[in-house]
């Protein structure tokens, strides 16, 4: 049998490509297959809806764009294949859902809504399906509807998905309007991966051998322990408005990017927190570097996770640092597309190991492709609210994920495991990123082993609270006088251990007066200075008293 033999069977239909799935597909493949009904890698948007909705003309426009791009019709055959296939089928029903919520109160459509989606992530995808992708439209309303679409992320980027929610929008205006939809021209996904299985991975292999020679365990934060708990967590690191308008002004001061300064910062507190200069870990680029002409407007799965290997240099200024960092970010994007696993091959980290266990997001996605909530003409005043999203769960026990949000404000999202780290760690992480990015916008000579980790409060309770030590001394002319009251109250007390040897304090001072004695008929007297050298023990502590 033939590769379109057995890709064909599951799919049931026919067959319009097969190609094989990208390194990136393949790892996201084997962890969801790994861990079946915990919605690992599966995403779902919802977008609300307002106004006079035509749910017909809305199933129209979804398979007009289902039929236009090939990834939206793809299944996937990793059986009896010498690696897992993608199988584009030529014609595919569009999974399509309508539930009617209108009965229910606000309270009982959210708790309905949420059910779903848990329901949904559980289920996840079917991979020999001939689709990976579900829609569903859910009535609210006379005039109120939130469409739900899940998918799983092997199909699509953060580049693609707002893109195709744009078209299903510019689709249904036009479609309404009674307009045969004209939608942008975009290249195929196929394209690619055929461009991708086209580049000279020696030439990559050797320049990851040179990013990491030397590198031979992935780096270990310092806070991890086994805590019991099961799931993931959420701690979040903001910035307002104010603060990261300086971390822009920042940047374009030192002609840098946003992406550079944050990812500086999350470098110096992996590097404080490992007590190490040289850290490595994951990154997530968009794919979209123009090296293959029209790369922009593919639809598909373009992104990769490649490591970044930074040594924080405390004796260099700031921004002379991160100029090297960026520096460094733009030499690589040439190998951005190497497959993870065939990065893993050329470092020194033992196999079985992992190169890196946290992961860097810039979440830099162009602006959606709808109307931003305004109504259009002929489309009978129906308006696109926010999108609001579930996060895919991934295989990482830290994922860092930074993005600006629609009032200028940066947040950056820490999501964790619960097994391997506790919430007070990671708000404390959080708050501590925060601060580092902070100092970095107000720097300008400063060293990086300058900047600062600690919060306000923190540095507080280190050098202040902490440090408050003051104690009343009793009225005494020095620590003889002490001695001797301790004498007088407890002479059979032990006061100086040394080995096996003890000393009570009446024993103490009876040595004490002897060696004063001595010193006396040595013709030493009251302000005169005597030299010691002794070893450290009991006859020491007795001179010292004498």
């Amino acid at each position: 049998m033939t590769a379109f033999d057995l890709t064909a069977q599951p799919s049931g239909g026919a067959i319009e490509d097969i190609y094989p799935l990208t390194g990136l597909q393949q790892g996201m493949l084997f962890h969801s297959r790994l861990a079946p009904g915990m919605g690992v890698y599966w995403i779902w948007m919802g977008l609300p809806l307002h106004g006079d909705l035509d749910p017909g003309v809305l199933r129209q426009a979804w398979e007009l764009v289902f039929a236009r791009h090939e990834v939206l019709r793809t299944g996937v055959v990793w059986e009896q294949v010498p690696v897992p296939m993608a199988v584009v089928s030529r014609s595919v029903p569009l999974p399509w859902q309508v539930i009617d919520l209108s009965g229910l109160d606000e309270d009982a459509q959210r708790r309905a809504i949420d059910d779903y989606l848990a329901a949904d992530e559980t289920t996840g995808a079917d991979f020999a399906a001939p689709t990976l992708v579900r829609v569903a439209l859910v009535r609210l309303g006379e005039d109120r509807h939130q469409l739900l679409w899940s998918y799983h992320h092997l199909l699509l980027d953060g580049w693609s998905s707002p893109a195709v929610i744009g078209e299903v929008l510019q689709a249904y205006q036009e479609l309404v309007a009674g307009r045969q939809p004209i939608l942008p021209d975009r290249r195929p996904f196929r394209d690619f991966v055929a461009w991708l299985l086209g580049q000279d991975q020696e030439e990559a292999k050797r320049y990851w051998r040179e990013q990491l020679a030397g590198f031979t365990a992935p780096n270990a934060l310092g806070v991890g322990h086994t805590t019991g708990e099961t799931g993931r967590g959420t701690a979040w690191a903001r910035l307002d408005k104010d603060a990261f308008a300086r971390v822009a002004e920042f940047a374009r001061r030192h002609r840098l990017t946003v992406n550079t300064v944050v990812q500086g910062a999350w470098a110096v507190l992996t590097a404080r927190y490992a007590g190490t200069d040289d850290v490595v870990f994951g990154v997530t680029s968009s794919g979209r570097s123009g090296q293959l002409d029209g790369i922009e407007s593919v639809i598909g799965l373009l992104m990769n996770t490649t490591p970044a290997r930074i040594k924080v240099d405390p004796g260099q200024t700031v921004p002379q640092w991160l100029a090297a960092v960026q520096a460094e970010q733009v030499r690589g994007r040439r190998f951005e597309h190497t497959p993870l696993t065939d990065i893993q091959a050329c470092s020194q980290v033992p196999a079985g190991q992992p190169l890196f266990e946290t992961l860097f997001i810039f979440e830099n996605y162009p602006a959606p492709g709808w109307n931003g909530g305004q109504g259009s003409p002929g489309t009978g005043g129906l308006r696109a609210g926010a999108v609001f999203h579930g996060r895919p769960q991934g295989n990482y026990p830290l994922t860092v994920a930074a993005g600006i949000g629609p009032v200028q404000e940066l947040s950056i999202r820490l999501d964790y495991e619960r097994d391997r780290f506790d919430p007070a760690a990671m708000e404390r992480m959080a708050e501590h990123l925060a601060t580092v990015l902070e100092a970095i916008a107000t720097s300008t000579d400063q060293k990086v082993a300058e900047l600062p980790v600690l919060t306000a409060a923190e540095r507080v309770q280190v050098v202040a609270d902490w440090n408050d030590t003051v104690a009343p001394l009793p009225g005494v002319g020095g620590a003889h006088d002490l001695v001797a009251e301790r004498v007088r109250q407890h002479p059979d007390a032990v006061a100086v251990v040394c080995g096996s040897r003890l000393v009570t304090y009446g024993g103490l001072w009876e040595r004490a007066g002897r060696f004063a004695g001595l010193l006396r008929a040595a013709g030493a007297g009251p302000e005169s200075v005597v030299g010691l050298c002794l070893p450290r023990g009991i006859d020491l502590v007795a001179a010292v008293l004498g």
